[in-house]
């Protein structure tokens, strides 16, 4: 029963993240290839999301989301970006645990293929 219900408070957990930190609402379909195509999307999304945390751990749900989307980069010429954003502790976190950084003064289209390339299988 105590499994069981870990169980069931793992997905209750999932679908709170869903409503709050992504701000899921309500969708009106009713075609099941529609359906079944935005649970996949929703699911993957919190996948991707789960396994974001794992390689930051020791922060909150909200306090990661609401420091992704605060990640910008403004670009000054063709392919050559400059950040835009605040740089913190959490955003020196993520960082470490990716391996690149993005808060550099002149961000260049080949340091974009670079970190590209580091991604590959």
């Amino acid at each position: 029963m105590i499994k069981i219900n870990k169980s069931r408070w793992e997905i209750e957990r999932c679908f709170r993240e869903m409503k709050t930190e992504f701000q899921a609402c309500p969708v009106y379909l009713r075609r099941e290839e529609r359906i079944k195509s935005h649970f996949l999307v929703c699911f993957l999304a919190l996948l991707v999301f789960r396994l974001f945390k794992q390689k930051v751990p020791g922060y909150s749900s909200y306090e990661l989301v609401r420091t992704l989307r605060k990640f910008a980069l403004t670009e000054i010429s063709p392919g050559d970006y400059i950040p835009i954003f605040q740089r913190t502790d959490l955003t020196d976190k993520i960082h470490e645990s990716f391996g690149f950084r993005l808060d550099r003064e002149l961000i260049t289209q080949k340091y974009f293929k670079k970190i590209f390339n580091q991604t590959k299988i």
